[in-house]
């Protein structure tokens, strides 16, 4: 589907697809040197093509994994996706993540992600949509307060970034 961003910027936003992987892996590789927020130091991202390639079948060919992307013309800005498990126990469930280049922020882009995101929960059966997000990402946790997430509980130290640990709070919306 093509959105238009506050800056009327129009991108794309589909699921990813095997042929996406060059494109999908430029942008992991941008975006981990862009931020703090993720769980990868930028030296600690080393997929390969083939290797994003195969993640990307096992992905678009699963009941339980979900992977999306912005594009700009044929460049990835944005990824979204989450995991479950087919597990009974814990087949409700899916744990999620989403980025978006720093040129890309404040632009609404990040809430036409989110929405996708929970739009496919509900279509594969999800109940549970889980995240982490640091207690200092107010902007991050102020979208997921906009989706209806609501914070489930704290993860002490759960990072370890510029020499000092940093909290990081788990939010949930139940669908």
């Amino acid at each position: 589907m093509e959105v238009k961003l506050k800056d009327n910027t129009v991108v794309e936003i589909r699921e990813a697809q095997v042929t996406d992987a060059k494109a999908i892996l430029d942008f992991f590789n941008q975006v981990n040197l862009e931020t703090k927020n993720l769980m990868r130091e930028p030296n600690e991202y080393s997929m390969t093509l083939e290797e994003e390639t195969a993640f990307l079948e096992k992905t678009v060919s699963s009941k339980d994994n979900y992977m999306c992307a912005a594009f700009l013309n044929e460049r990835c800005i944005s990824t979204a996706g989450f995991h479950g498990s087919s597990l009974q126990r814990v087949h409700h469930r899916v744990s999620m993540g989403i980025s978006v280049l720093r040129d890309y922020h404040n632009l609404g882009l990040g809430s036409y992600m989110m929405k996708n995101i929970v739009d496919y929960a509900k279509i594969y059966g999800k109940q549970k949509v889980e995240l982490e997000v640091r207690v200092d990402n107010i902007n991050a946790i102020h979208l997921y307060q906009k989706f209806g997430f609501i914070q489930e509980g704290l993860i002490s130290k759960g990072f370890f970034v510029d020499n000092q640990y940093v909290d990081l709070i788990t939010m949930a919306k139940f669908i």
